[in-house]
């Protein structure tokens, strides 16, 4: 038996998406930037950019390794002790069976295993196959061709041991379906349900059904290591309260809840979904996966549509995500492709894009995180969101991110959820917000989003970011920083919006920023070492924008894609003071660097009421196809 103690983790801190690319193409000719992240090629550090009260008696989780380090080993069978033991056979015979064992007890069409012991089982039965052994036995067994299916309950009961291993023989194709129905509160409700841990091997092939509930169900781990497996299940697909972990194998689920789930949430170590290699096709009504804890990736190719896909409206008091977990959410590496009603990756604590390929398609927003959203390594394509990354403190250290949003490319607030709520009650109504006097900010404090700094952090220090929202594109409740990296925008043609908005401190230290809009509401750094400077160029979609120095040296060029009033550029060669210009198919605009356009917003300024309804049309909320004047 390999299990180990319960070991407590306390409070965790919560740390810390997509088919079609931008066609940015920034050519940048410069010098790499010379601050002092930017030489080390240090990243910002949860510790240094978290305020302390959130970091207190909490561990924070880097990657997959260690956050299993904090969650309970799954179960797997033990070796056996005699390598040799004799198999056992179990022929299966329409209504009955035949077993030379006395482990093996059979009762009108329920046929009982009672003792530890290898059980290779073949042929057809239609009646229930039950595992009642001793609390300390293991039993595998291997299914060879064999059919079971159970109008009266689950096919396979596994109702005591210590854990038992169903190995799929080599070239063999395996059914097993349960009732049509079950009663109310039936605890006993999937085709194959287990009060034990349960462990799937072999080559071969299952298909489950789950007709009245779940297709497979433990109350403690289930652990798919390999086999082709095809689920159909009115509930959920597979569900294992404690774990659920899938090392390899091909696992394709149709269900009418979760795909994957793992609800223990009463244990803090329990309750995740651990991936690390296998082939996972799932389509669900409800979340492709739901964890309770922690949902971990590391290898494997992960398909998943949930609620219908990013085409279907979400179901009010329904979760339609693709991927969710309850405290963390890690990917470390493999490919995931998310078509989701609802958010394509969710987690109620924190989400951390260590490598792999992440693909998003949704209704709503691409990636969100209630507390933390860190990006440092992974391929994150959002195609397709209302919002495309969203968390209350928001960090770009590496990767290669693509970002489309129908509001706010990138949002760091607090209480996100409520807010975009908010937002999309004020779209549907056309009505502004009312502010008391109280909630009005002081003039030159910085104005943007909820008109206040609400302590959220949004800070941008790597990686390549490529941003086309039709709300704010980079946008923060609080404080906007770029210390490093490549970021390029294409904002807003609608207006009421900016490319760059920040209720907080908005700064530049490092970096290359380039950001194009309509060109209505502005917002430029207030503060920051490196320089920048903003025009109000007008350009066409598909057409080059090239930046100028003073000398007539071009520092890159950019080819947003849509069309443009206002273009913003910032990297290390640009001096404050000096004379820019910026080249388009409509002209030539001189701007001198850190000097806000005429009739911007300028510094500590920009983005406005909630919900974008001031100074141009609202934004358009999840399910919605267009906008009202």
């Amino acid at each position: 038996m390999n299990t180990s103690a319960s070991r407590p983790r306390g409070t965790r801190i919560f740390m810390a998406t997509a088919a079609t690319v931008s066609t940015l193409s920034l050519l940048v000719g410069c010098a790499q930037p010379t601050t002092e992240s930017a030489e080390s090629g240090s990243s910002t550090t949860l510790e240094e950019t978290t305020p302390a009260s959130t970091t207190e008696d909490s561990s924070a989780a880097q990657n997959v390794e260690a956050a299993m380090a904090e969650n309970h080993d799954y179960w797997t069978a033990d070796d056996p002790a005699d390598p040799e033991a004799e198999e056992q056979a179990l022929t299966l015979d329409g209504d009955d069976a035949a077993a030379e064992s006395e482990a093996v007890r059979i009762e009108d069409s329920t046929v009982t295993i009672t003792q530890a012991g290898t059980y290779r089982i073949s042929g057809s039965l239609d009646g229930q196959l039950i595992v009642d052994a001793a609390a300390e036995d293991q039993v595998t067994l291997i299914l060879d061709d064999a059919t079971l299916t159970n109008d009266a309950g689950p096919a396979i009961l596994l109702a005591s041991a210590d854990g038992v291993r169903i190995e799929l023989a080599d070239g063999s194709i395996n059914s097993v379906t349960d009732a049509e129905s079950y009663a109310e509160g039936a605890e006993e409700d999937a085709a194959i349900f287990a009060d034990t841990d349960l462990q799937i091997t072999g080559s071969g092939a299952l298909e489950v059904t789950g007709r009245g509930a779940d297709g497979i169900a433990t109350k403690k781990d289930l652990v798919i290591d390999s086999g082709e497996i095809t689920i159909s299940a009115a509930g959920h697909g597979l569900r294992g309260k404690d774990a659920l972990v899938v090392n390899g194998g091909t696992l394709t689920v149709d269900a009418g809840g979760d795909a994957l789930r793992s609800n223990d949430a009463d244990d803090a170590d329990r309750g995740y979904v651990l991936i690390t290699a296998g082939t996972l096709n799932l389509t669900a009504e409800q979340d492709g996966i739901d964890a309770a804890s922690d949902l971990l990736i590391s290898g494997g190719t992960l398909t998943t549509v949930s609620g219908g896909g990013a085409s279907v409206a979400a179901v009010e008091d329904i979760s339609s995500k693709g991927l969710k977990a309850g405290a963390l959410l890690v990917v470390d590496g493999g490919e995931a492709t998310v078509d989701s009603a609802d958010d394509a990756l969710h987690s109620d604590g924190s989400i951390q894009l260590s490598a792999g390929t992440i693909t998003a398609a949704t209704g709503d927003d691409g990636v969100h995180a209630e507390h933390t959203l860190t990006i440092d390594g992974a391929t994150v394509t959002v195609s397709e969101s209302y919002e495309g990354l969203e968390a209350s403190y928001l960090f770009i250290e590496d990767g290669e991110i693509d970002v489309t949003s129908s509001d706010d490319g990138l949002n760091a607030s607090f209480n996100a959820e409520s807010e975009a709520a908010d937002d999309a009650e004020t779209a549907e109504s056309g009505e502004t917000t009312d502010m008391t006097q109280q909630d009005q900010p002081e003039m030159g404090a910085g104005m943007g989003g909820d008109m206040g700094d609400d302590g959220s952090e949004l800070i941008i220090s790597g990686g390549t970011l490529t941003v086309d929202a039709e709300g704010d594109g980079v946008d923060s409740n609080g404080l906007l920083q770029f210390t490093g990296g490549t970021t390029a925008v294409f904002g807003t043609t609608r207006g009421g919006n900016g490319a760059f908005d920040a209720n907080g401190e908005f700064s530049i230290d490092g970096g290359t920023v380039v950001g194009t809009s309509v060109g209505s509401m502005e917002q430029t750094p207030a503060s920051g070492e490196q320089g920048w400077f903003a025009a109000t160029a007008t350009g066409t979609a598909g057409e080059a924008a090239s930046v100028i120095d003073a000398s007539a040296e071009e520092l890159g060029s950019i080819t947003p894609t849509k069309d443009y009033g206002y273009v913003f550029y910032s990297d290390v060669s640009v001096t404050s003071g000096d004379t820019y210009s910026v080249d388009t198919a409509q002209g030539t605009t001189e701007a001198i660097a850190g000097e806000a356009p005429a009739g911007g917003m300028g510094a500590g300024m920009g983005g406005g009421m909630p919900g974008g309804t001031t100074g141009g049309p609202e934004a358009i909320a999840p399910g919605e196809t267009g906008f009202e004047q």
